[in-house]
């Protein structure tokens, strides 16, 4: 089950990702100038969910007799700082940092090719990508991508006989759309509760 910071996190990256999609598909000379842009708004929605989710489960655990002793002035603020991190900051700041480094080691591998692997832009998504899909679905996100790139290069190689390299500008966000959509089912899986923070 979803919890409602899940909920509205996913329903905001969904909208996010198919924001950027058709952007990328109808201004993609502008994508380039413009993606930090983008990468500026998901921070800044990620950071307003956590502040707000923070703020309600604050008001919710002054507002209950039980959990009103675990706050300010029956215990130190802590308590509740460690919780809130854990709970709704830590999970994209993993997925931020996981998708950082994936951004600076696809650079440095794109850079030491000569460029021939990654558009500069499309470094910028995949790092929005991972860090929209959130922890612990970026673990499913990855694995899924490279089997959906398979299977779109090998119908491309078996049945239309193009043994051309297969571009994976844009796949990137509909696979993280997918994983989001999919995500309730993931959830399930005993990979998804052993890698959660």
């Amino acid at each position: 089950m979803l919890s409602w910071y899940d909920y509205h996190m996913q329903i905001s990256s969904l909208i996010f990702f198919l924001l950027l999609f058709i952007f990328q598909i109808f201004w993609r000379e502008q994508l380039f100038y413009k993606i930090r842009i983008f990468l500026i708004l998901a921070i800044s929605m990620v950071i307003f969910f956590a502040i707000q989710i923070s703020w309600a489960q604050y008001s919710l655990w002054q507002s209950i007799e039980p959990s009103k002793f675990l706050l300010p002035p029956y215990a130190s603020i802590s308590y509740f700082l460690q919780y809130a991190a854990w709970k709704f900051w830590v999970p994209y700041v993993l997925s931020f940092l996981i998708g950082l480094i994936f951004f600076l080691l696809a650079k440095k591998y794109n850079q030491h090719y000569g460029n021939q692997f990654f558009y500069d832009d499309e470094l910028y998504v995949i790092w929005l990508s991972i860090f929209l899909v959130g922890h612990p679905l970026w673990i499913f996100y990855l694995p899924i991508i490279i089997l959906v790139v398979g299977l779109v290069s090998g119908a491309r190689s078996f049945i239309w006989k193009n043994n051309d390299k297969l571009p994976l500008y844009y796949f990137w966000l509909p696979v993280a759309i997918f994983v989001i959509i999919i995500s309730k089912w993931l959830s399930a899986l005993p990979l998804f509760y052993l890698s959660k923070v």
